[in-house]
């Protein structure tokens, strides 16, 4: 295992998500890997897009108030992925977490969709017109939030992957 992957193996043991419980348990292990690196990529997005202007939402405050929104449906929704992805597919190599790690990013995106869409449409289902407008502001949201973050949640969700299938092949 290389140096850059068992120094992030020891801070998620020390610090992080190493430390909570089921963690030793690849499925778990997997939806914490999966929610942290939710929690990462919000932060590598919301302090890139507020200082630069990378995005659509251009250099203010408004990246940092996405980001933060989005946090209480991404991180619940990427830790479902993780665990459901680990146990289909409990990836052995660092190619095969590469992998699982970018498909469960994508997944996370629809996951996370359909929860804030059953908030929207729970808030707005006074009518149909109200359901559609929930579903529609629910779809629109999630497509917006895929091309403002796709370039800091894809690379980090495959390097998590990565960081994790070696972490685990190595035996804990």
């Amino acid at each position: 295992m290389s140096a850059v992957v068992t120094t992030i193996h020891a801070a998620c043991r020390r610090f992080g998500p190493g430390r909570l419980p089921g963690a030793d348990k690849p499925s778990l292990g997997g939806g914490y890997a999966a929610a942290s690196a939710a929690v990462v990529a919000a932060s590598l997005y919301a302090a890139a897009a507020s200082s630069t202007g990378v995005g659509l939402l251009g250099a203010n405050e408004a990246a940092v108030e996405f980001a933060a929104f989005a946090l209480p449906f991404v991180v619940p929704a990427a830790f479902l992925v993780g665990v459901a992805g680990w146990r289909l597919t409990s990836p052995t190599s660092p190619a095969a977490g590469l992998l699982a790690g970018l498909v469960g990013t994508v997944a996370t995106y629809i996951v996370a969709a359909a929860i804030f869409g059953a908030v929207a449409v729970a808030l707005w289902a006074r009518s149909w017109d109200g359901l559609l407008e929930g579903a529609t502001f629910a779809s629109l949201l999630a497509y917006v939030g895929f091309l403002e973050t796709w370039w800091a949640t894809l690379p980090v969700g495959g390097l998590s992957g990565v960081v994790y299938a070696s972490v685990v092949r190595r035996g804990r």
